[in-house]
């Protein structure tokens, strides 16, 4: 799970820098903001409050569900936006959201087939 976390973390921060250099070369130049929404903000707090084997699995959980709809919409963008940049940047997301989906998958997979503790 920390592998993960780690791949997630430097890959998000690789792509949160190009999606900002992307918006600024978009006409109209756009500037992310990112904040959380209720949903991603309960999340948070669901996990403050688990700990250990429960901790990992709540986690595992969270990742697919987050990383399956930002897959959905790269995919979708990537093949009709109407900014080259952003398209460009879409496109550029689409493997590394599907890896990260994967072995989210994979690793829940295995949590929840373990005896919980």
């Amino acid at each position: 799970v920390r592998g993960l976390a780690q791949m997630i973390l430097a890959d998000h921060q690789r792509s949160s820098a190009q999606l900002t250099e992307a918006g600024a070369q978009a006409q109209p130049p756009l500037t992310p903001a990112p904040v959380l929404n209720p949903s991603q903000q309960e999340s948070i707090e669901a996990l403050q409050r688990a700990q250990g084997d429960a901790f990992d699995r709540q986690w595992l959980h969270q990742q697919v569900l987050a990383h399956q709809s930002p897959l959905d919409l790269a995919v979708a963008y990537a093949g009709g936006g109407d900014s080259e940049p952003l398209r460009r940047h879409a496109a550029a997301t689409i493997a590394p959201i599907q890896i990260h989906l994967a072995r989210a998958r994979r690793l829940e997979a295995e949590a929840l087939a373990q005896p919980k503790q």
